[in-house]
């Protein structure tokens, strides 16, 4: 595959957290990552703390490392959140952090950068991290199994649709009570899950799962037509593993769920 083949295929829809950059700088950043399919959120330093595991709902994150007082909150960040990340700074800066530059799912910049270079290293930590999950595992011969749990007809059938084109199987249920059932019985290796369903919405689907020791490993995608920041905080606080926005793309959806196939194929 050509690289810039392989480069759209890994950044296609994966998301970067932008910490701590200064606007301008953080504007390009976001450019750079917009043309490449990727998209990206700035974050303040407050709202990245790392006990508040706020990267959770991000592929990878892009830190400025050239503020003496942040050096230590970035170190702490990257230490117990284990992102992939690309560090922004310069040479000093890059030295003290050997240690953690020196990880394969780390990378970084000097300034001045180019968008080009960006987007390589972001590729490189991403591809890093997909070959790392997938290293020496024999996946199975079985198509995986996904649980859609939607009741909008149309959805159902979008998104069954395209999930058997690309060999995945998918069973379909229409309200929440349903969903909690199919996934005690089938125990699938992902459910995507709509918030709100009949009968039982999809944040108390989704407790009940995650509470639950026969269902807890099954990953579940939160399925919604809200971006609102309070309601993707509750999913990643109950236990999801991702969400998607309504409307999505199907290349992006796709890319998702493959990559969390993998990740449940290689624990």
């Amino acid at each position: 595959m050509p690289l810039q083949d392989a480069v759209t295929e890994t950044l296609r829809g994966m998301r970067f957290a932008i910490v701590g950059l200064e606007p301008q700088e953080a504007s390009r950043v976001r450019s750079a990552l917009d043309l490449a399919g990727a998209h990206a959120n700035v974050l303040d330093r407050a709202s990245a703390h790392p006990r508040l595991n706020s990267l959770a709902m991000f592929d990878a994150c892009m830190i400025d490392v050239s503020h003496t007082e942040s050096e230590g909150a970035s170190a702490d960040l990257l230490a117990q959140q284990e992102k992939p990340a690309i560090l922004i700074g310069n040479n000093g800066e890059m030295r003290r952090l050997a240690p953690i530059i020196a990880s394969p799912t780390r990378e970084f910049m000097l300034r001045p950068w180019t968008e080009e270079e960006l987007i390589l290293r972001a590729f490189r930590v991403l591809r890093h991290e997909e070959g790392h999950e997938s290293r020496g595992v024999q996946m199975s011969r079985a198509a995986p199994l996904v649980v859609l749990a939607d009741d909008d007809r149309m959805a159902e059938l979008l998104v069954s649709s395209i999930l058997k084109s690309n060999g995945i199987g998918c069973q379909v249920v229409s309200d929440g009570h349903e969903a909690l059932e199919t996934v005690r019985k089938l125990k699938p290796d992902i459910l995507l899950l709509d918030v709100s369903m009949p009968k039982m919405d999809g944040f108390q689907v989704l407790s009940a799962i995650k509470n639950d020791p026969s269902t807890m490993g099954v990953h579940v995608v939160m399925l919604t037509a809200s971006n609102a920041e309070n309601d993707i905080v509750r999913g990643f606080s109950l236990g999801a593993e991702d969400y998607i926005i309504k409307p999505f793309h199907p290349h992006e959806m796709v890319a998702r769920l493959k990559r969390l196939l993998r990740r449940r194929k290689a624990a």
